[in-house]
């Protein structure tokens, strides 16, 4: 494909890359943007960029892969509006990883997480019991695990 075919936007706005992103095709993704790294800046008709579009539908594979593209462009900086909404997107969808990369790597830019972020991650966490239920099951195998091997845990 040539570069105008790849920046080609359907009625929607919509890039192939979007579409990789909502569907998750990290290899079709990684080629796209290999040969046309400028189809991540593309918005659709919603304003949204392609990992934007991988976080809503909770691919976790391409947002992980987008981000990285992101945080590669030279001069190209998110918006405070991007970074809060890909976050907020992210713990929404139990991507936490990604979260935590981004306030790693921009919470420092922006005062992230400020009280009220703070405040309303901890109210999204707090409605999303099972998580804390399977990191308590996962800690407790573990435990198990390394007093099977004789380690002395308290």
């Amino acid at each position: 494909m040539t570069d105008q075919q790849l920046t080609l936007q359907d009625e929607h706005g919509r890039t192939a890359l979007h579409i990789a992103a909502a569907v998750g095709n990290v290899d079709m993704a990684m080629a796209m943007v290999g040969k046309h790294p400028q189809l991540l800046k593309i918005r659709n008709g919603v304003n949204a960029l392609p990992i934007y579009v991988a976080v809503i539908y909770g691919k976790h594979d391409m947002v992980a892969y987008l981000y990285d593209e992101y945080k590669s462009m030279a001069g190209y900086n998110w918006t405070v509006d991007d970074i809060s909404n890909v976050l907020w997107r992210c713990i929404e969808a139990d991507l936490f990883d990604c979260a935590i990369r981004i306030l790693d790597d921009q919470g420092d830019l922006f005062g992230f997480p400020s009280r009220v972020y703070a405040r309303e991650i901890l109210y999204i966490l707090a409605q999303k019991t099972y998580v804390f239920k399977c990191i308590k099951l996962w800690k407790n195998s573990n435990v198990r695990y390394l007093q099977s091997l004789g380690c002395d845990l308290p």
